[in-house]
């Protein structure tokens, strides 16, 4: 069992700000959606991972890595849903979303990272709270001012309580 991955996604203007790194999700329809994210740098040994879940307790995945309580966020909402997930060996880290207009700003020496992104749609879909489907959802998500992602839709490429993750 695993995530569902999109091919990796490689940015070469991205880069943190005034030693930041800053992820904008900018609802088009509904609100954006997160359930996860692990930043990990490369191996000059100057910064840590980090692994922050939205939910408020810290998560140990099944590698035995931290992921620590929702923080570094302005904005949207968090709750919790928790639904059964498929697709991932950790269905812990999409127990709770953030969602909404908010935005991530991350402590982050300048070097190369690696983003992963982690969702799960578990409002929307024919056996959930919200019903609707395809299209219920739509959002982007910008890093440093650069989008990542256009018009996602999780439903659209996972369907219901199911994982996935995108990787920059």
């Amino acid at each position: 069992i695993g995530f569902q991955v999109a091919k990796p996604f490689r940015f070469d203007n991205v880069s943190p700000v005034d030693g930041f790194l800053t992820l904008d999700f900018r609802p088009i329809m509904s609100g954006a959606w997160l359930n996860a994210i692990e930043i990990i740098p490369n191996n000059t040994g100057r910064a840590l991972p980090i692994r922050v879940v939205t939910r408020n307790v810290n998560i140990t995945d099944h590698h035995g890595d931290l992921w620590e309580i929702d923080r570094y966020y302005d904005g949207g909402r968090r709750a919790s849903d928790g639904g059964f997930i498929t697709g991932t060996e950790d269905p812990e880290l999409f127990k709770g979303q953030r969602y909404g207009n908010f935005t991530y700003r991350f402590p982050a020496p300048p070097g190369k990272y690696r983003l992963r992104l982690l969702f799960a749609e578990i409002f929307f879909g024919p056996h959930n709270r919200g019903k609707g489907g395809p299209g219920s959802r739509i959002f982007n998500v910008y890093c440093s001012g650069i989008i990542l992602l256009r018009h996602f839709d999780i439903f659209k490429e996972a369907g219901d309580n199911r994982a996935i993750e995108k990787v920059f």
